[in-house]
């Protein structure tokens, strides 16, 4: 049986994953003005390119973050509707009348075998 919580680390691991590609792309693609050399002459818009690529990096780790407080809230309402569920059925048979379970009462139905028998 697949349980709710089984998925809730993915968003998680997903969120580090955009977190980590904005660090690389902020270390690695933000140059100077001096440091953009050869970059800034080919690609003028690099830096353009470089907070576009940050923005989406941003939103994809909004919409990871929402999904997995949805999910977190989607398997909270389904481990109660499971339990409620079950919890009717179980209600729905007869009850069963259930021999008391004591020593006392073991001792009556299966006594002990006297241990000096020859």
């Amino acid at each position: 049986m697949i349980r709710p919580n089984d998925f809730a680390p993915r968003p998680a691991e997903a969120l580090a994953h955009a977190e980590a590609g904005k660090r690389y792309v902020i270390g690695n693609g933000t140059f100077t003005a001096h440091e953009a050399g050869l970059i800034g002459y080919l690609i003028p818009h690099h830096r353009a390119y470089v907070e576009a690529l940050t923005r989406m990096l941003d939103h994809i780790a909004k919409i990871v973050d929402a999904s997995e407080q949805s999910m977190n809230g989607i398997a909270t309402s389904y481990e109660r509707t499971d339990k409620r569920s079950a919890e009717e059925v179980d209600a729905s048979y007869p009850a069963v009348v259930r021999p008391p379970i004591s020593h006392e009462a073991q001792e009556r139905n299966h006594p002990v075998p006297p241990t000096n028998v020859r």
